[in-house]
């Protein structure tokens, strides 16, 4: 049972998780900076890092998954105030379940920088779920439970379909 609940507890969190960590910034090795990470958003089991940066590719990865592509999405607010040109832009995703985040290593960025430029190291980028986000997430989930027992143990004891309508689509019974 306790197994059960963990697993429904798992679904729950990775169908109702969203928050937004700080800002960070992509610099080369010479210290000069690049780019930003204008946000990384943990949002309905996915990790999403979107912003700008100076470079040739990136490479999101996190626990096995990778996802890769070039900055070209339009930033005139950026363009405009550095004098650079439009595409700077980039949105990265990769599937991210609060499971993932706890037992994998930090999810990194790593950029290609434009030819003739400074090499950039690798970005470690802040994945772990703040603790009241987390807090929140447990909350949430037991009243989730609580308000839908009624129809869980009608749904359990006759199998009746009008009690499944009235389940949370994260409670699966199998």
């Amino acid at each position: 049972m306790l197994r059960r609940l963990i697993s429904l507890y798992a679904r729950y969190a990775a169908a109702h998780m969203d928050v937004t960590l700080p800002r960070q910034s992509i610099t080369d090795q010479t210290g000069e900076v690049i780019g930003y990470v204008d946000a990384t958003r943990l949002h309905a089991g996915r990790l999403r890092v979107t912003g700008w940066v100076r470079a040739a590719r990136l490479r999101l990865m996190l626990a096995g998954a990778e996802v890769s592509g070039a900055p070209t999405l339009r930033r005139e607010d950026v363009a405009t105030a550095l004098g650079l040109p439009p595409t700077l832009g980039f949105d990265l995703s990769v599937p991210a379940s609060p499971a993932i985040l706890r037992n994998s290593e930090a999810p990194g960025l790593i950029v290609t920088p434009l030819p003739g430029a400074a090499e950039v190291d690798p970005l470690s980028l802040p994945a772990a779920l703040p603790r009241r986000h987390r807090a929140r997430l447990i909350l949430g989930f037991a009243r989730a439970v609580t308000r839908s027992l009624p129809a869980m143990v009608g749904l359990a004891l006759t199998g009746d379909p009008v009690h499944r309508a009235r389940c949370p689509r994260w409670w699966a019974w199998r």
